[in-house]
């Protein structure tokens, strides 16, 4: 039987850092492409694009996302929210196993 995906939501921060710099941020959306991983976005989220906190945390709780992928220090402060665990790039692609 074939693991459960996690499923994650990448704060626009990480989505900005990809398309404008590369690096490990395009790694993680690479890997969204590649179906290593599930990613939870919403409308909000789309549309804000300033990495607002709370339409993070709104899309995360309403996508019943496993992790948030981050590199905004407020949200990595929390470590977690309602069982969502809160990480950098670098830990989340360690943990897809691409690290």
């Amino acid at each position: 039987m074939r693991p459960k995906r996690p499923s994650a939501v990448l704060d626009t921060n990480v989505f900005v850092s990809a398309f404008g710099f590369g690096g490990r941020p395009a790694d993680a959306l690479l890997s969204a492409v590649r179906s290593r991983f599930v990613l939870v976005v919403s409308a909000a989220l789309v549309k804000e694009c300033d990495g607002a906190l709370r339409r993070v945390l709104e899309c995360a709780v309403a996508g019943d996302a496993d992790i948030i992928v981050s590199g905004d220090r407020h949200l990595l402060a929390l470590g977690e929210f309602r069982g969502i665990r809160i990480m950098r790039v670098a830990e989340f692609l360690d943990t897809l196993g691409e690290g």
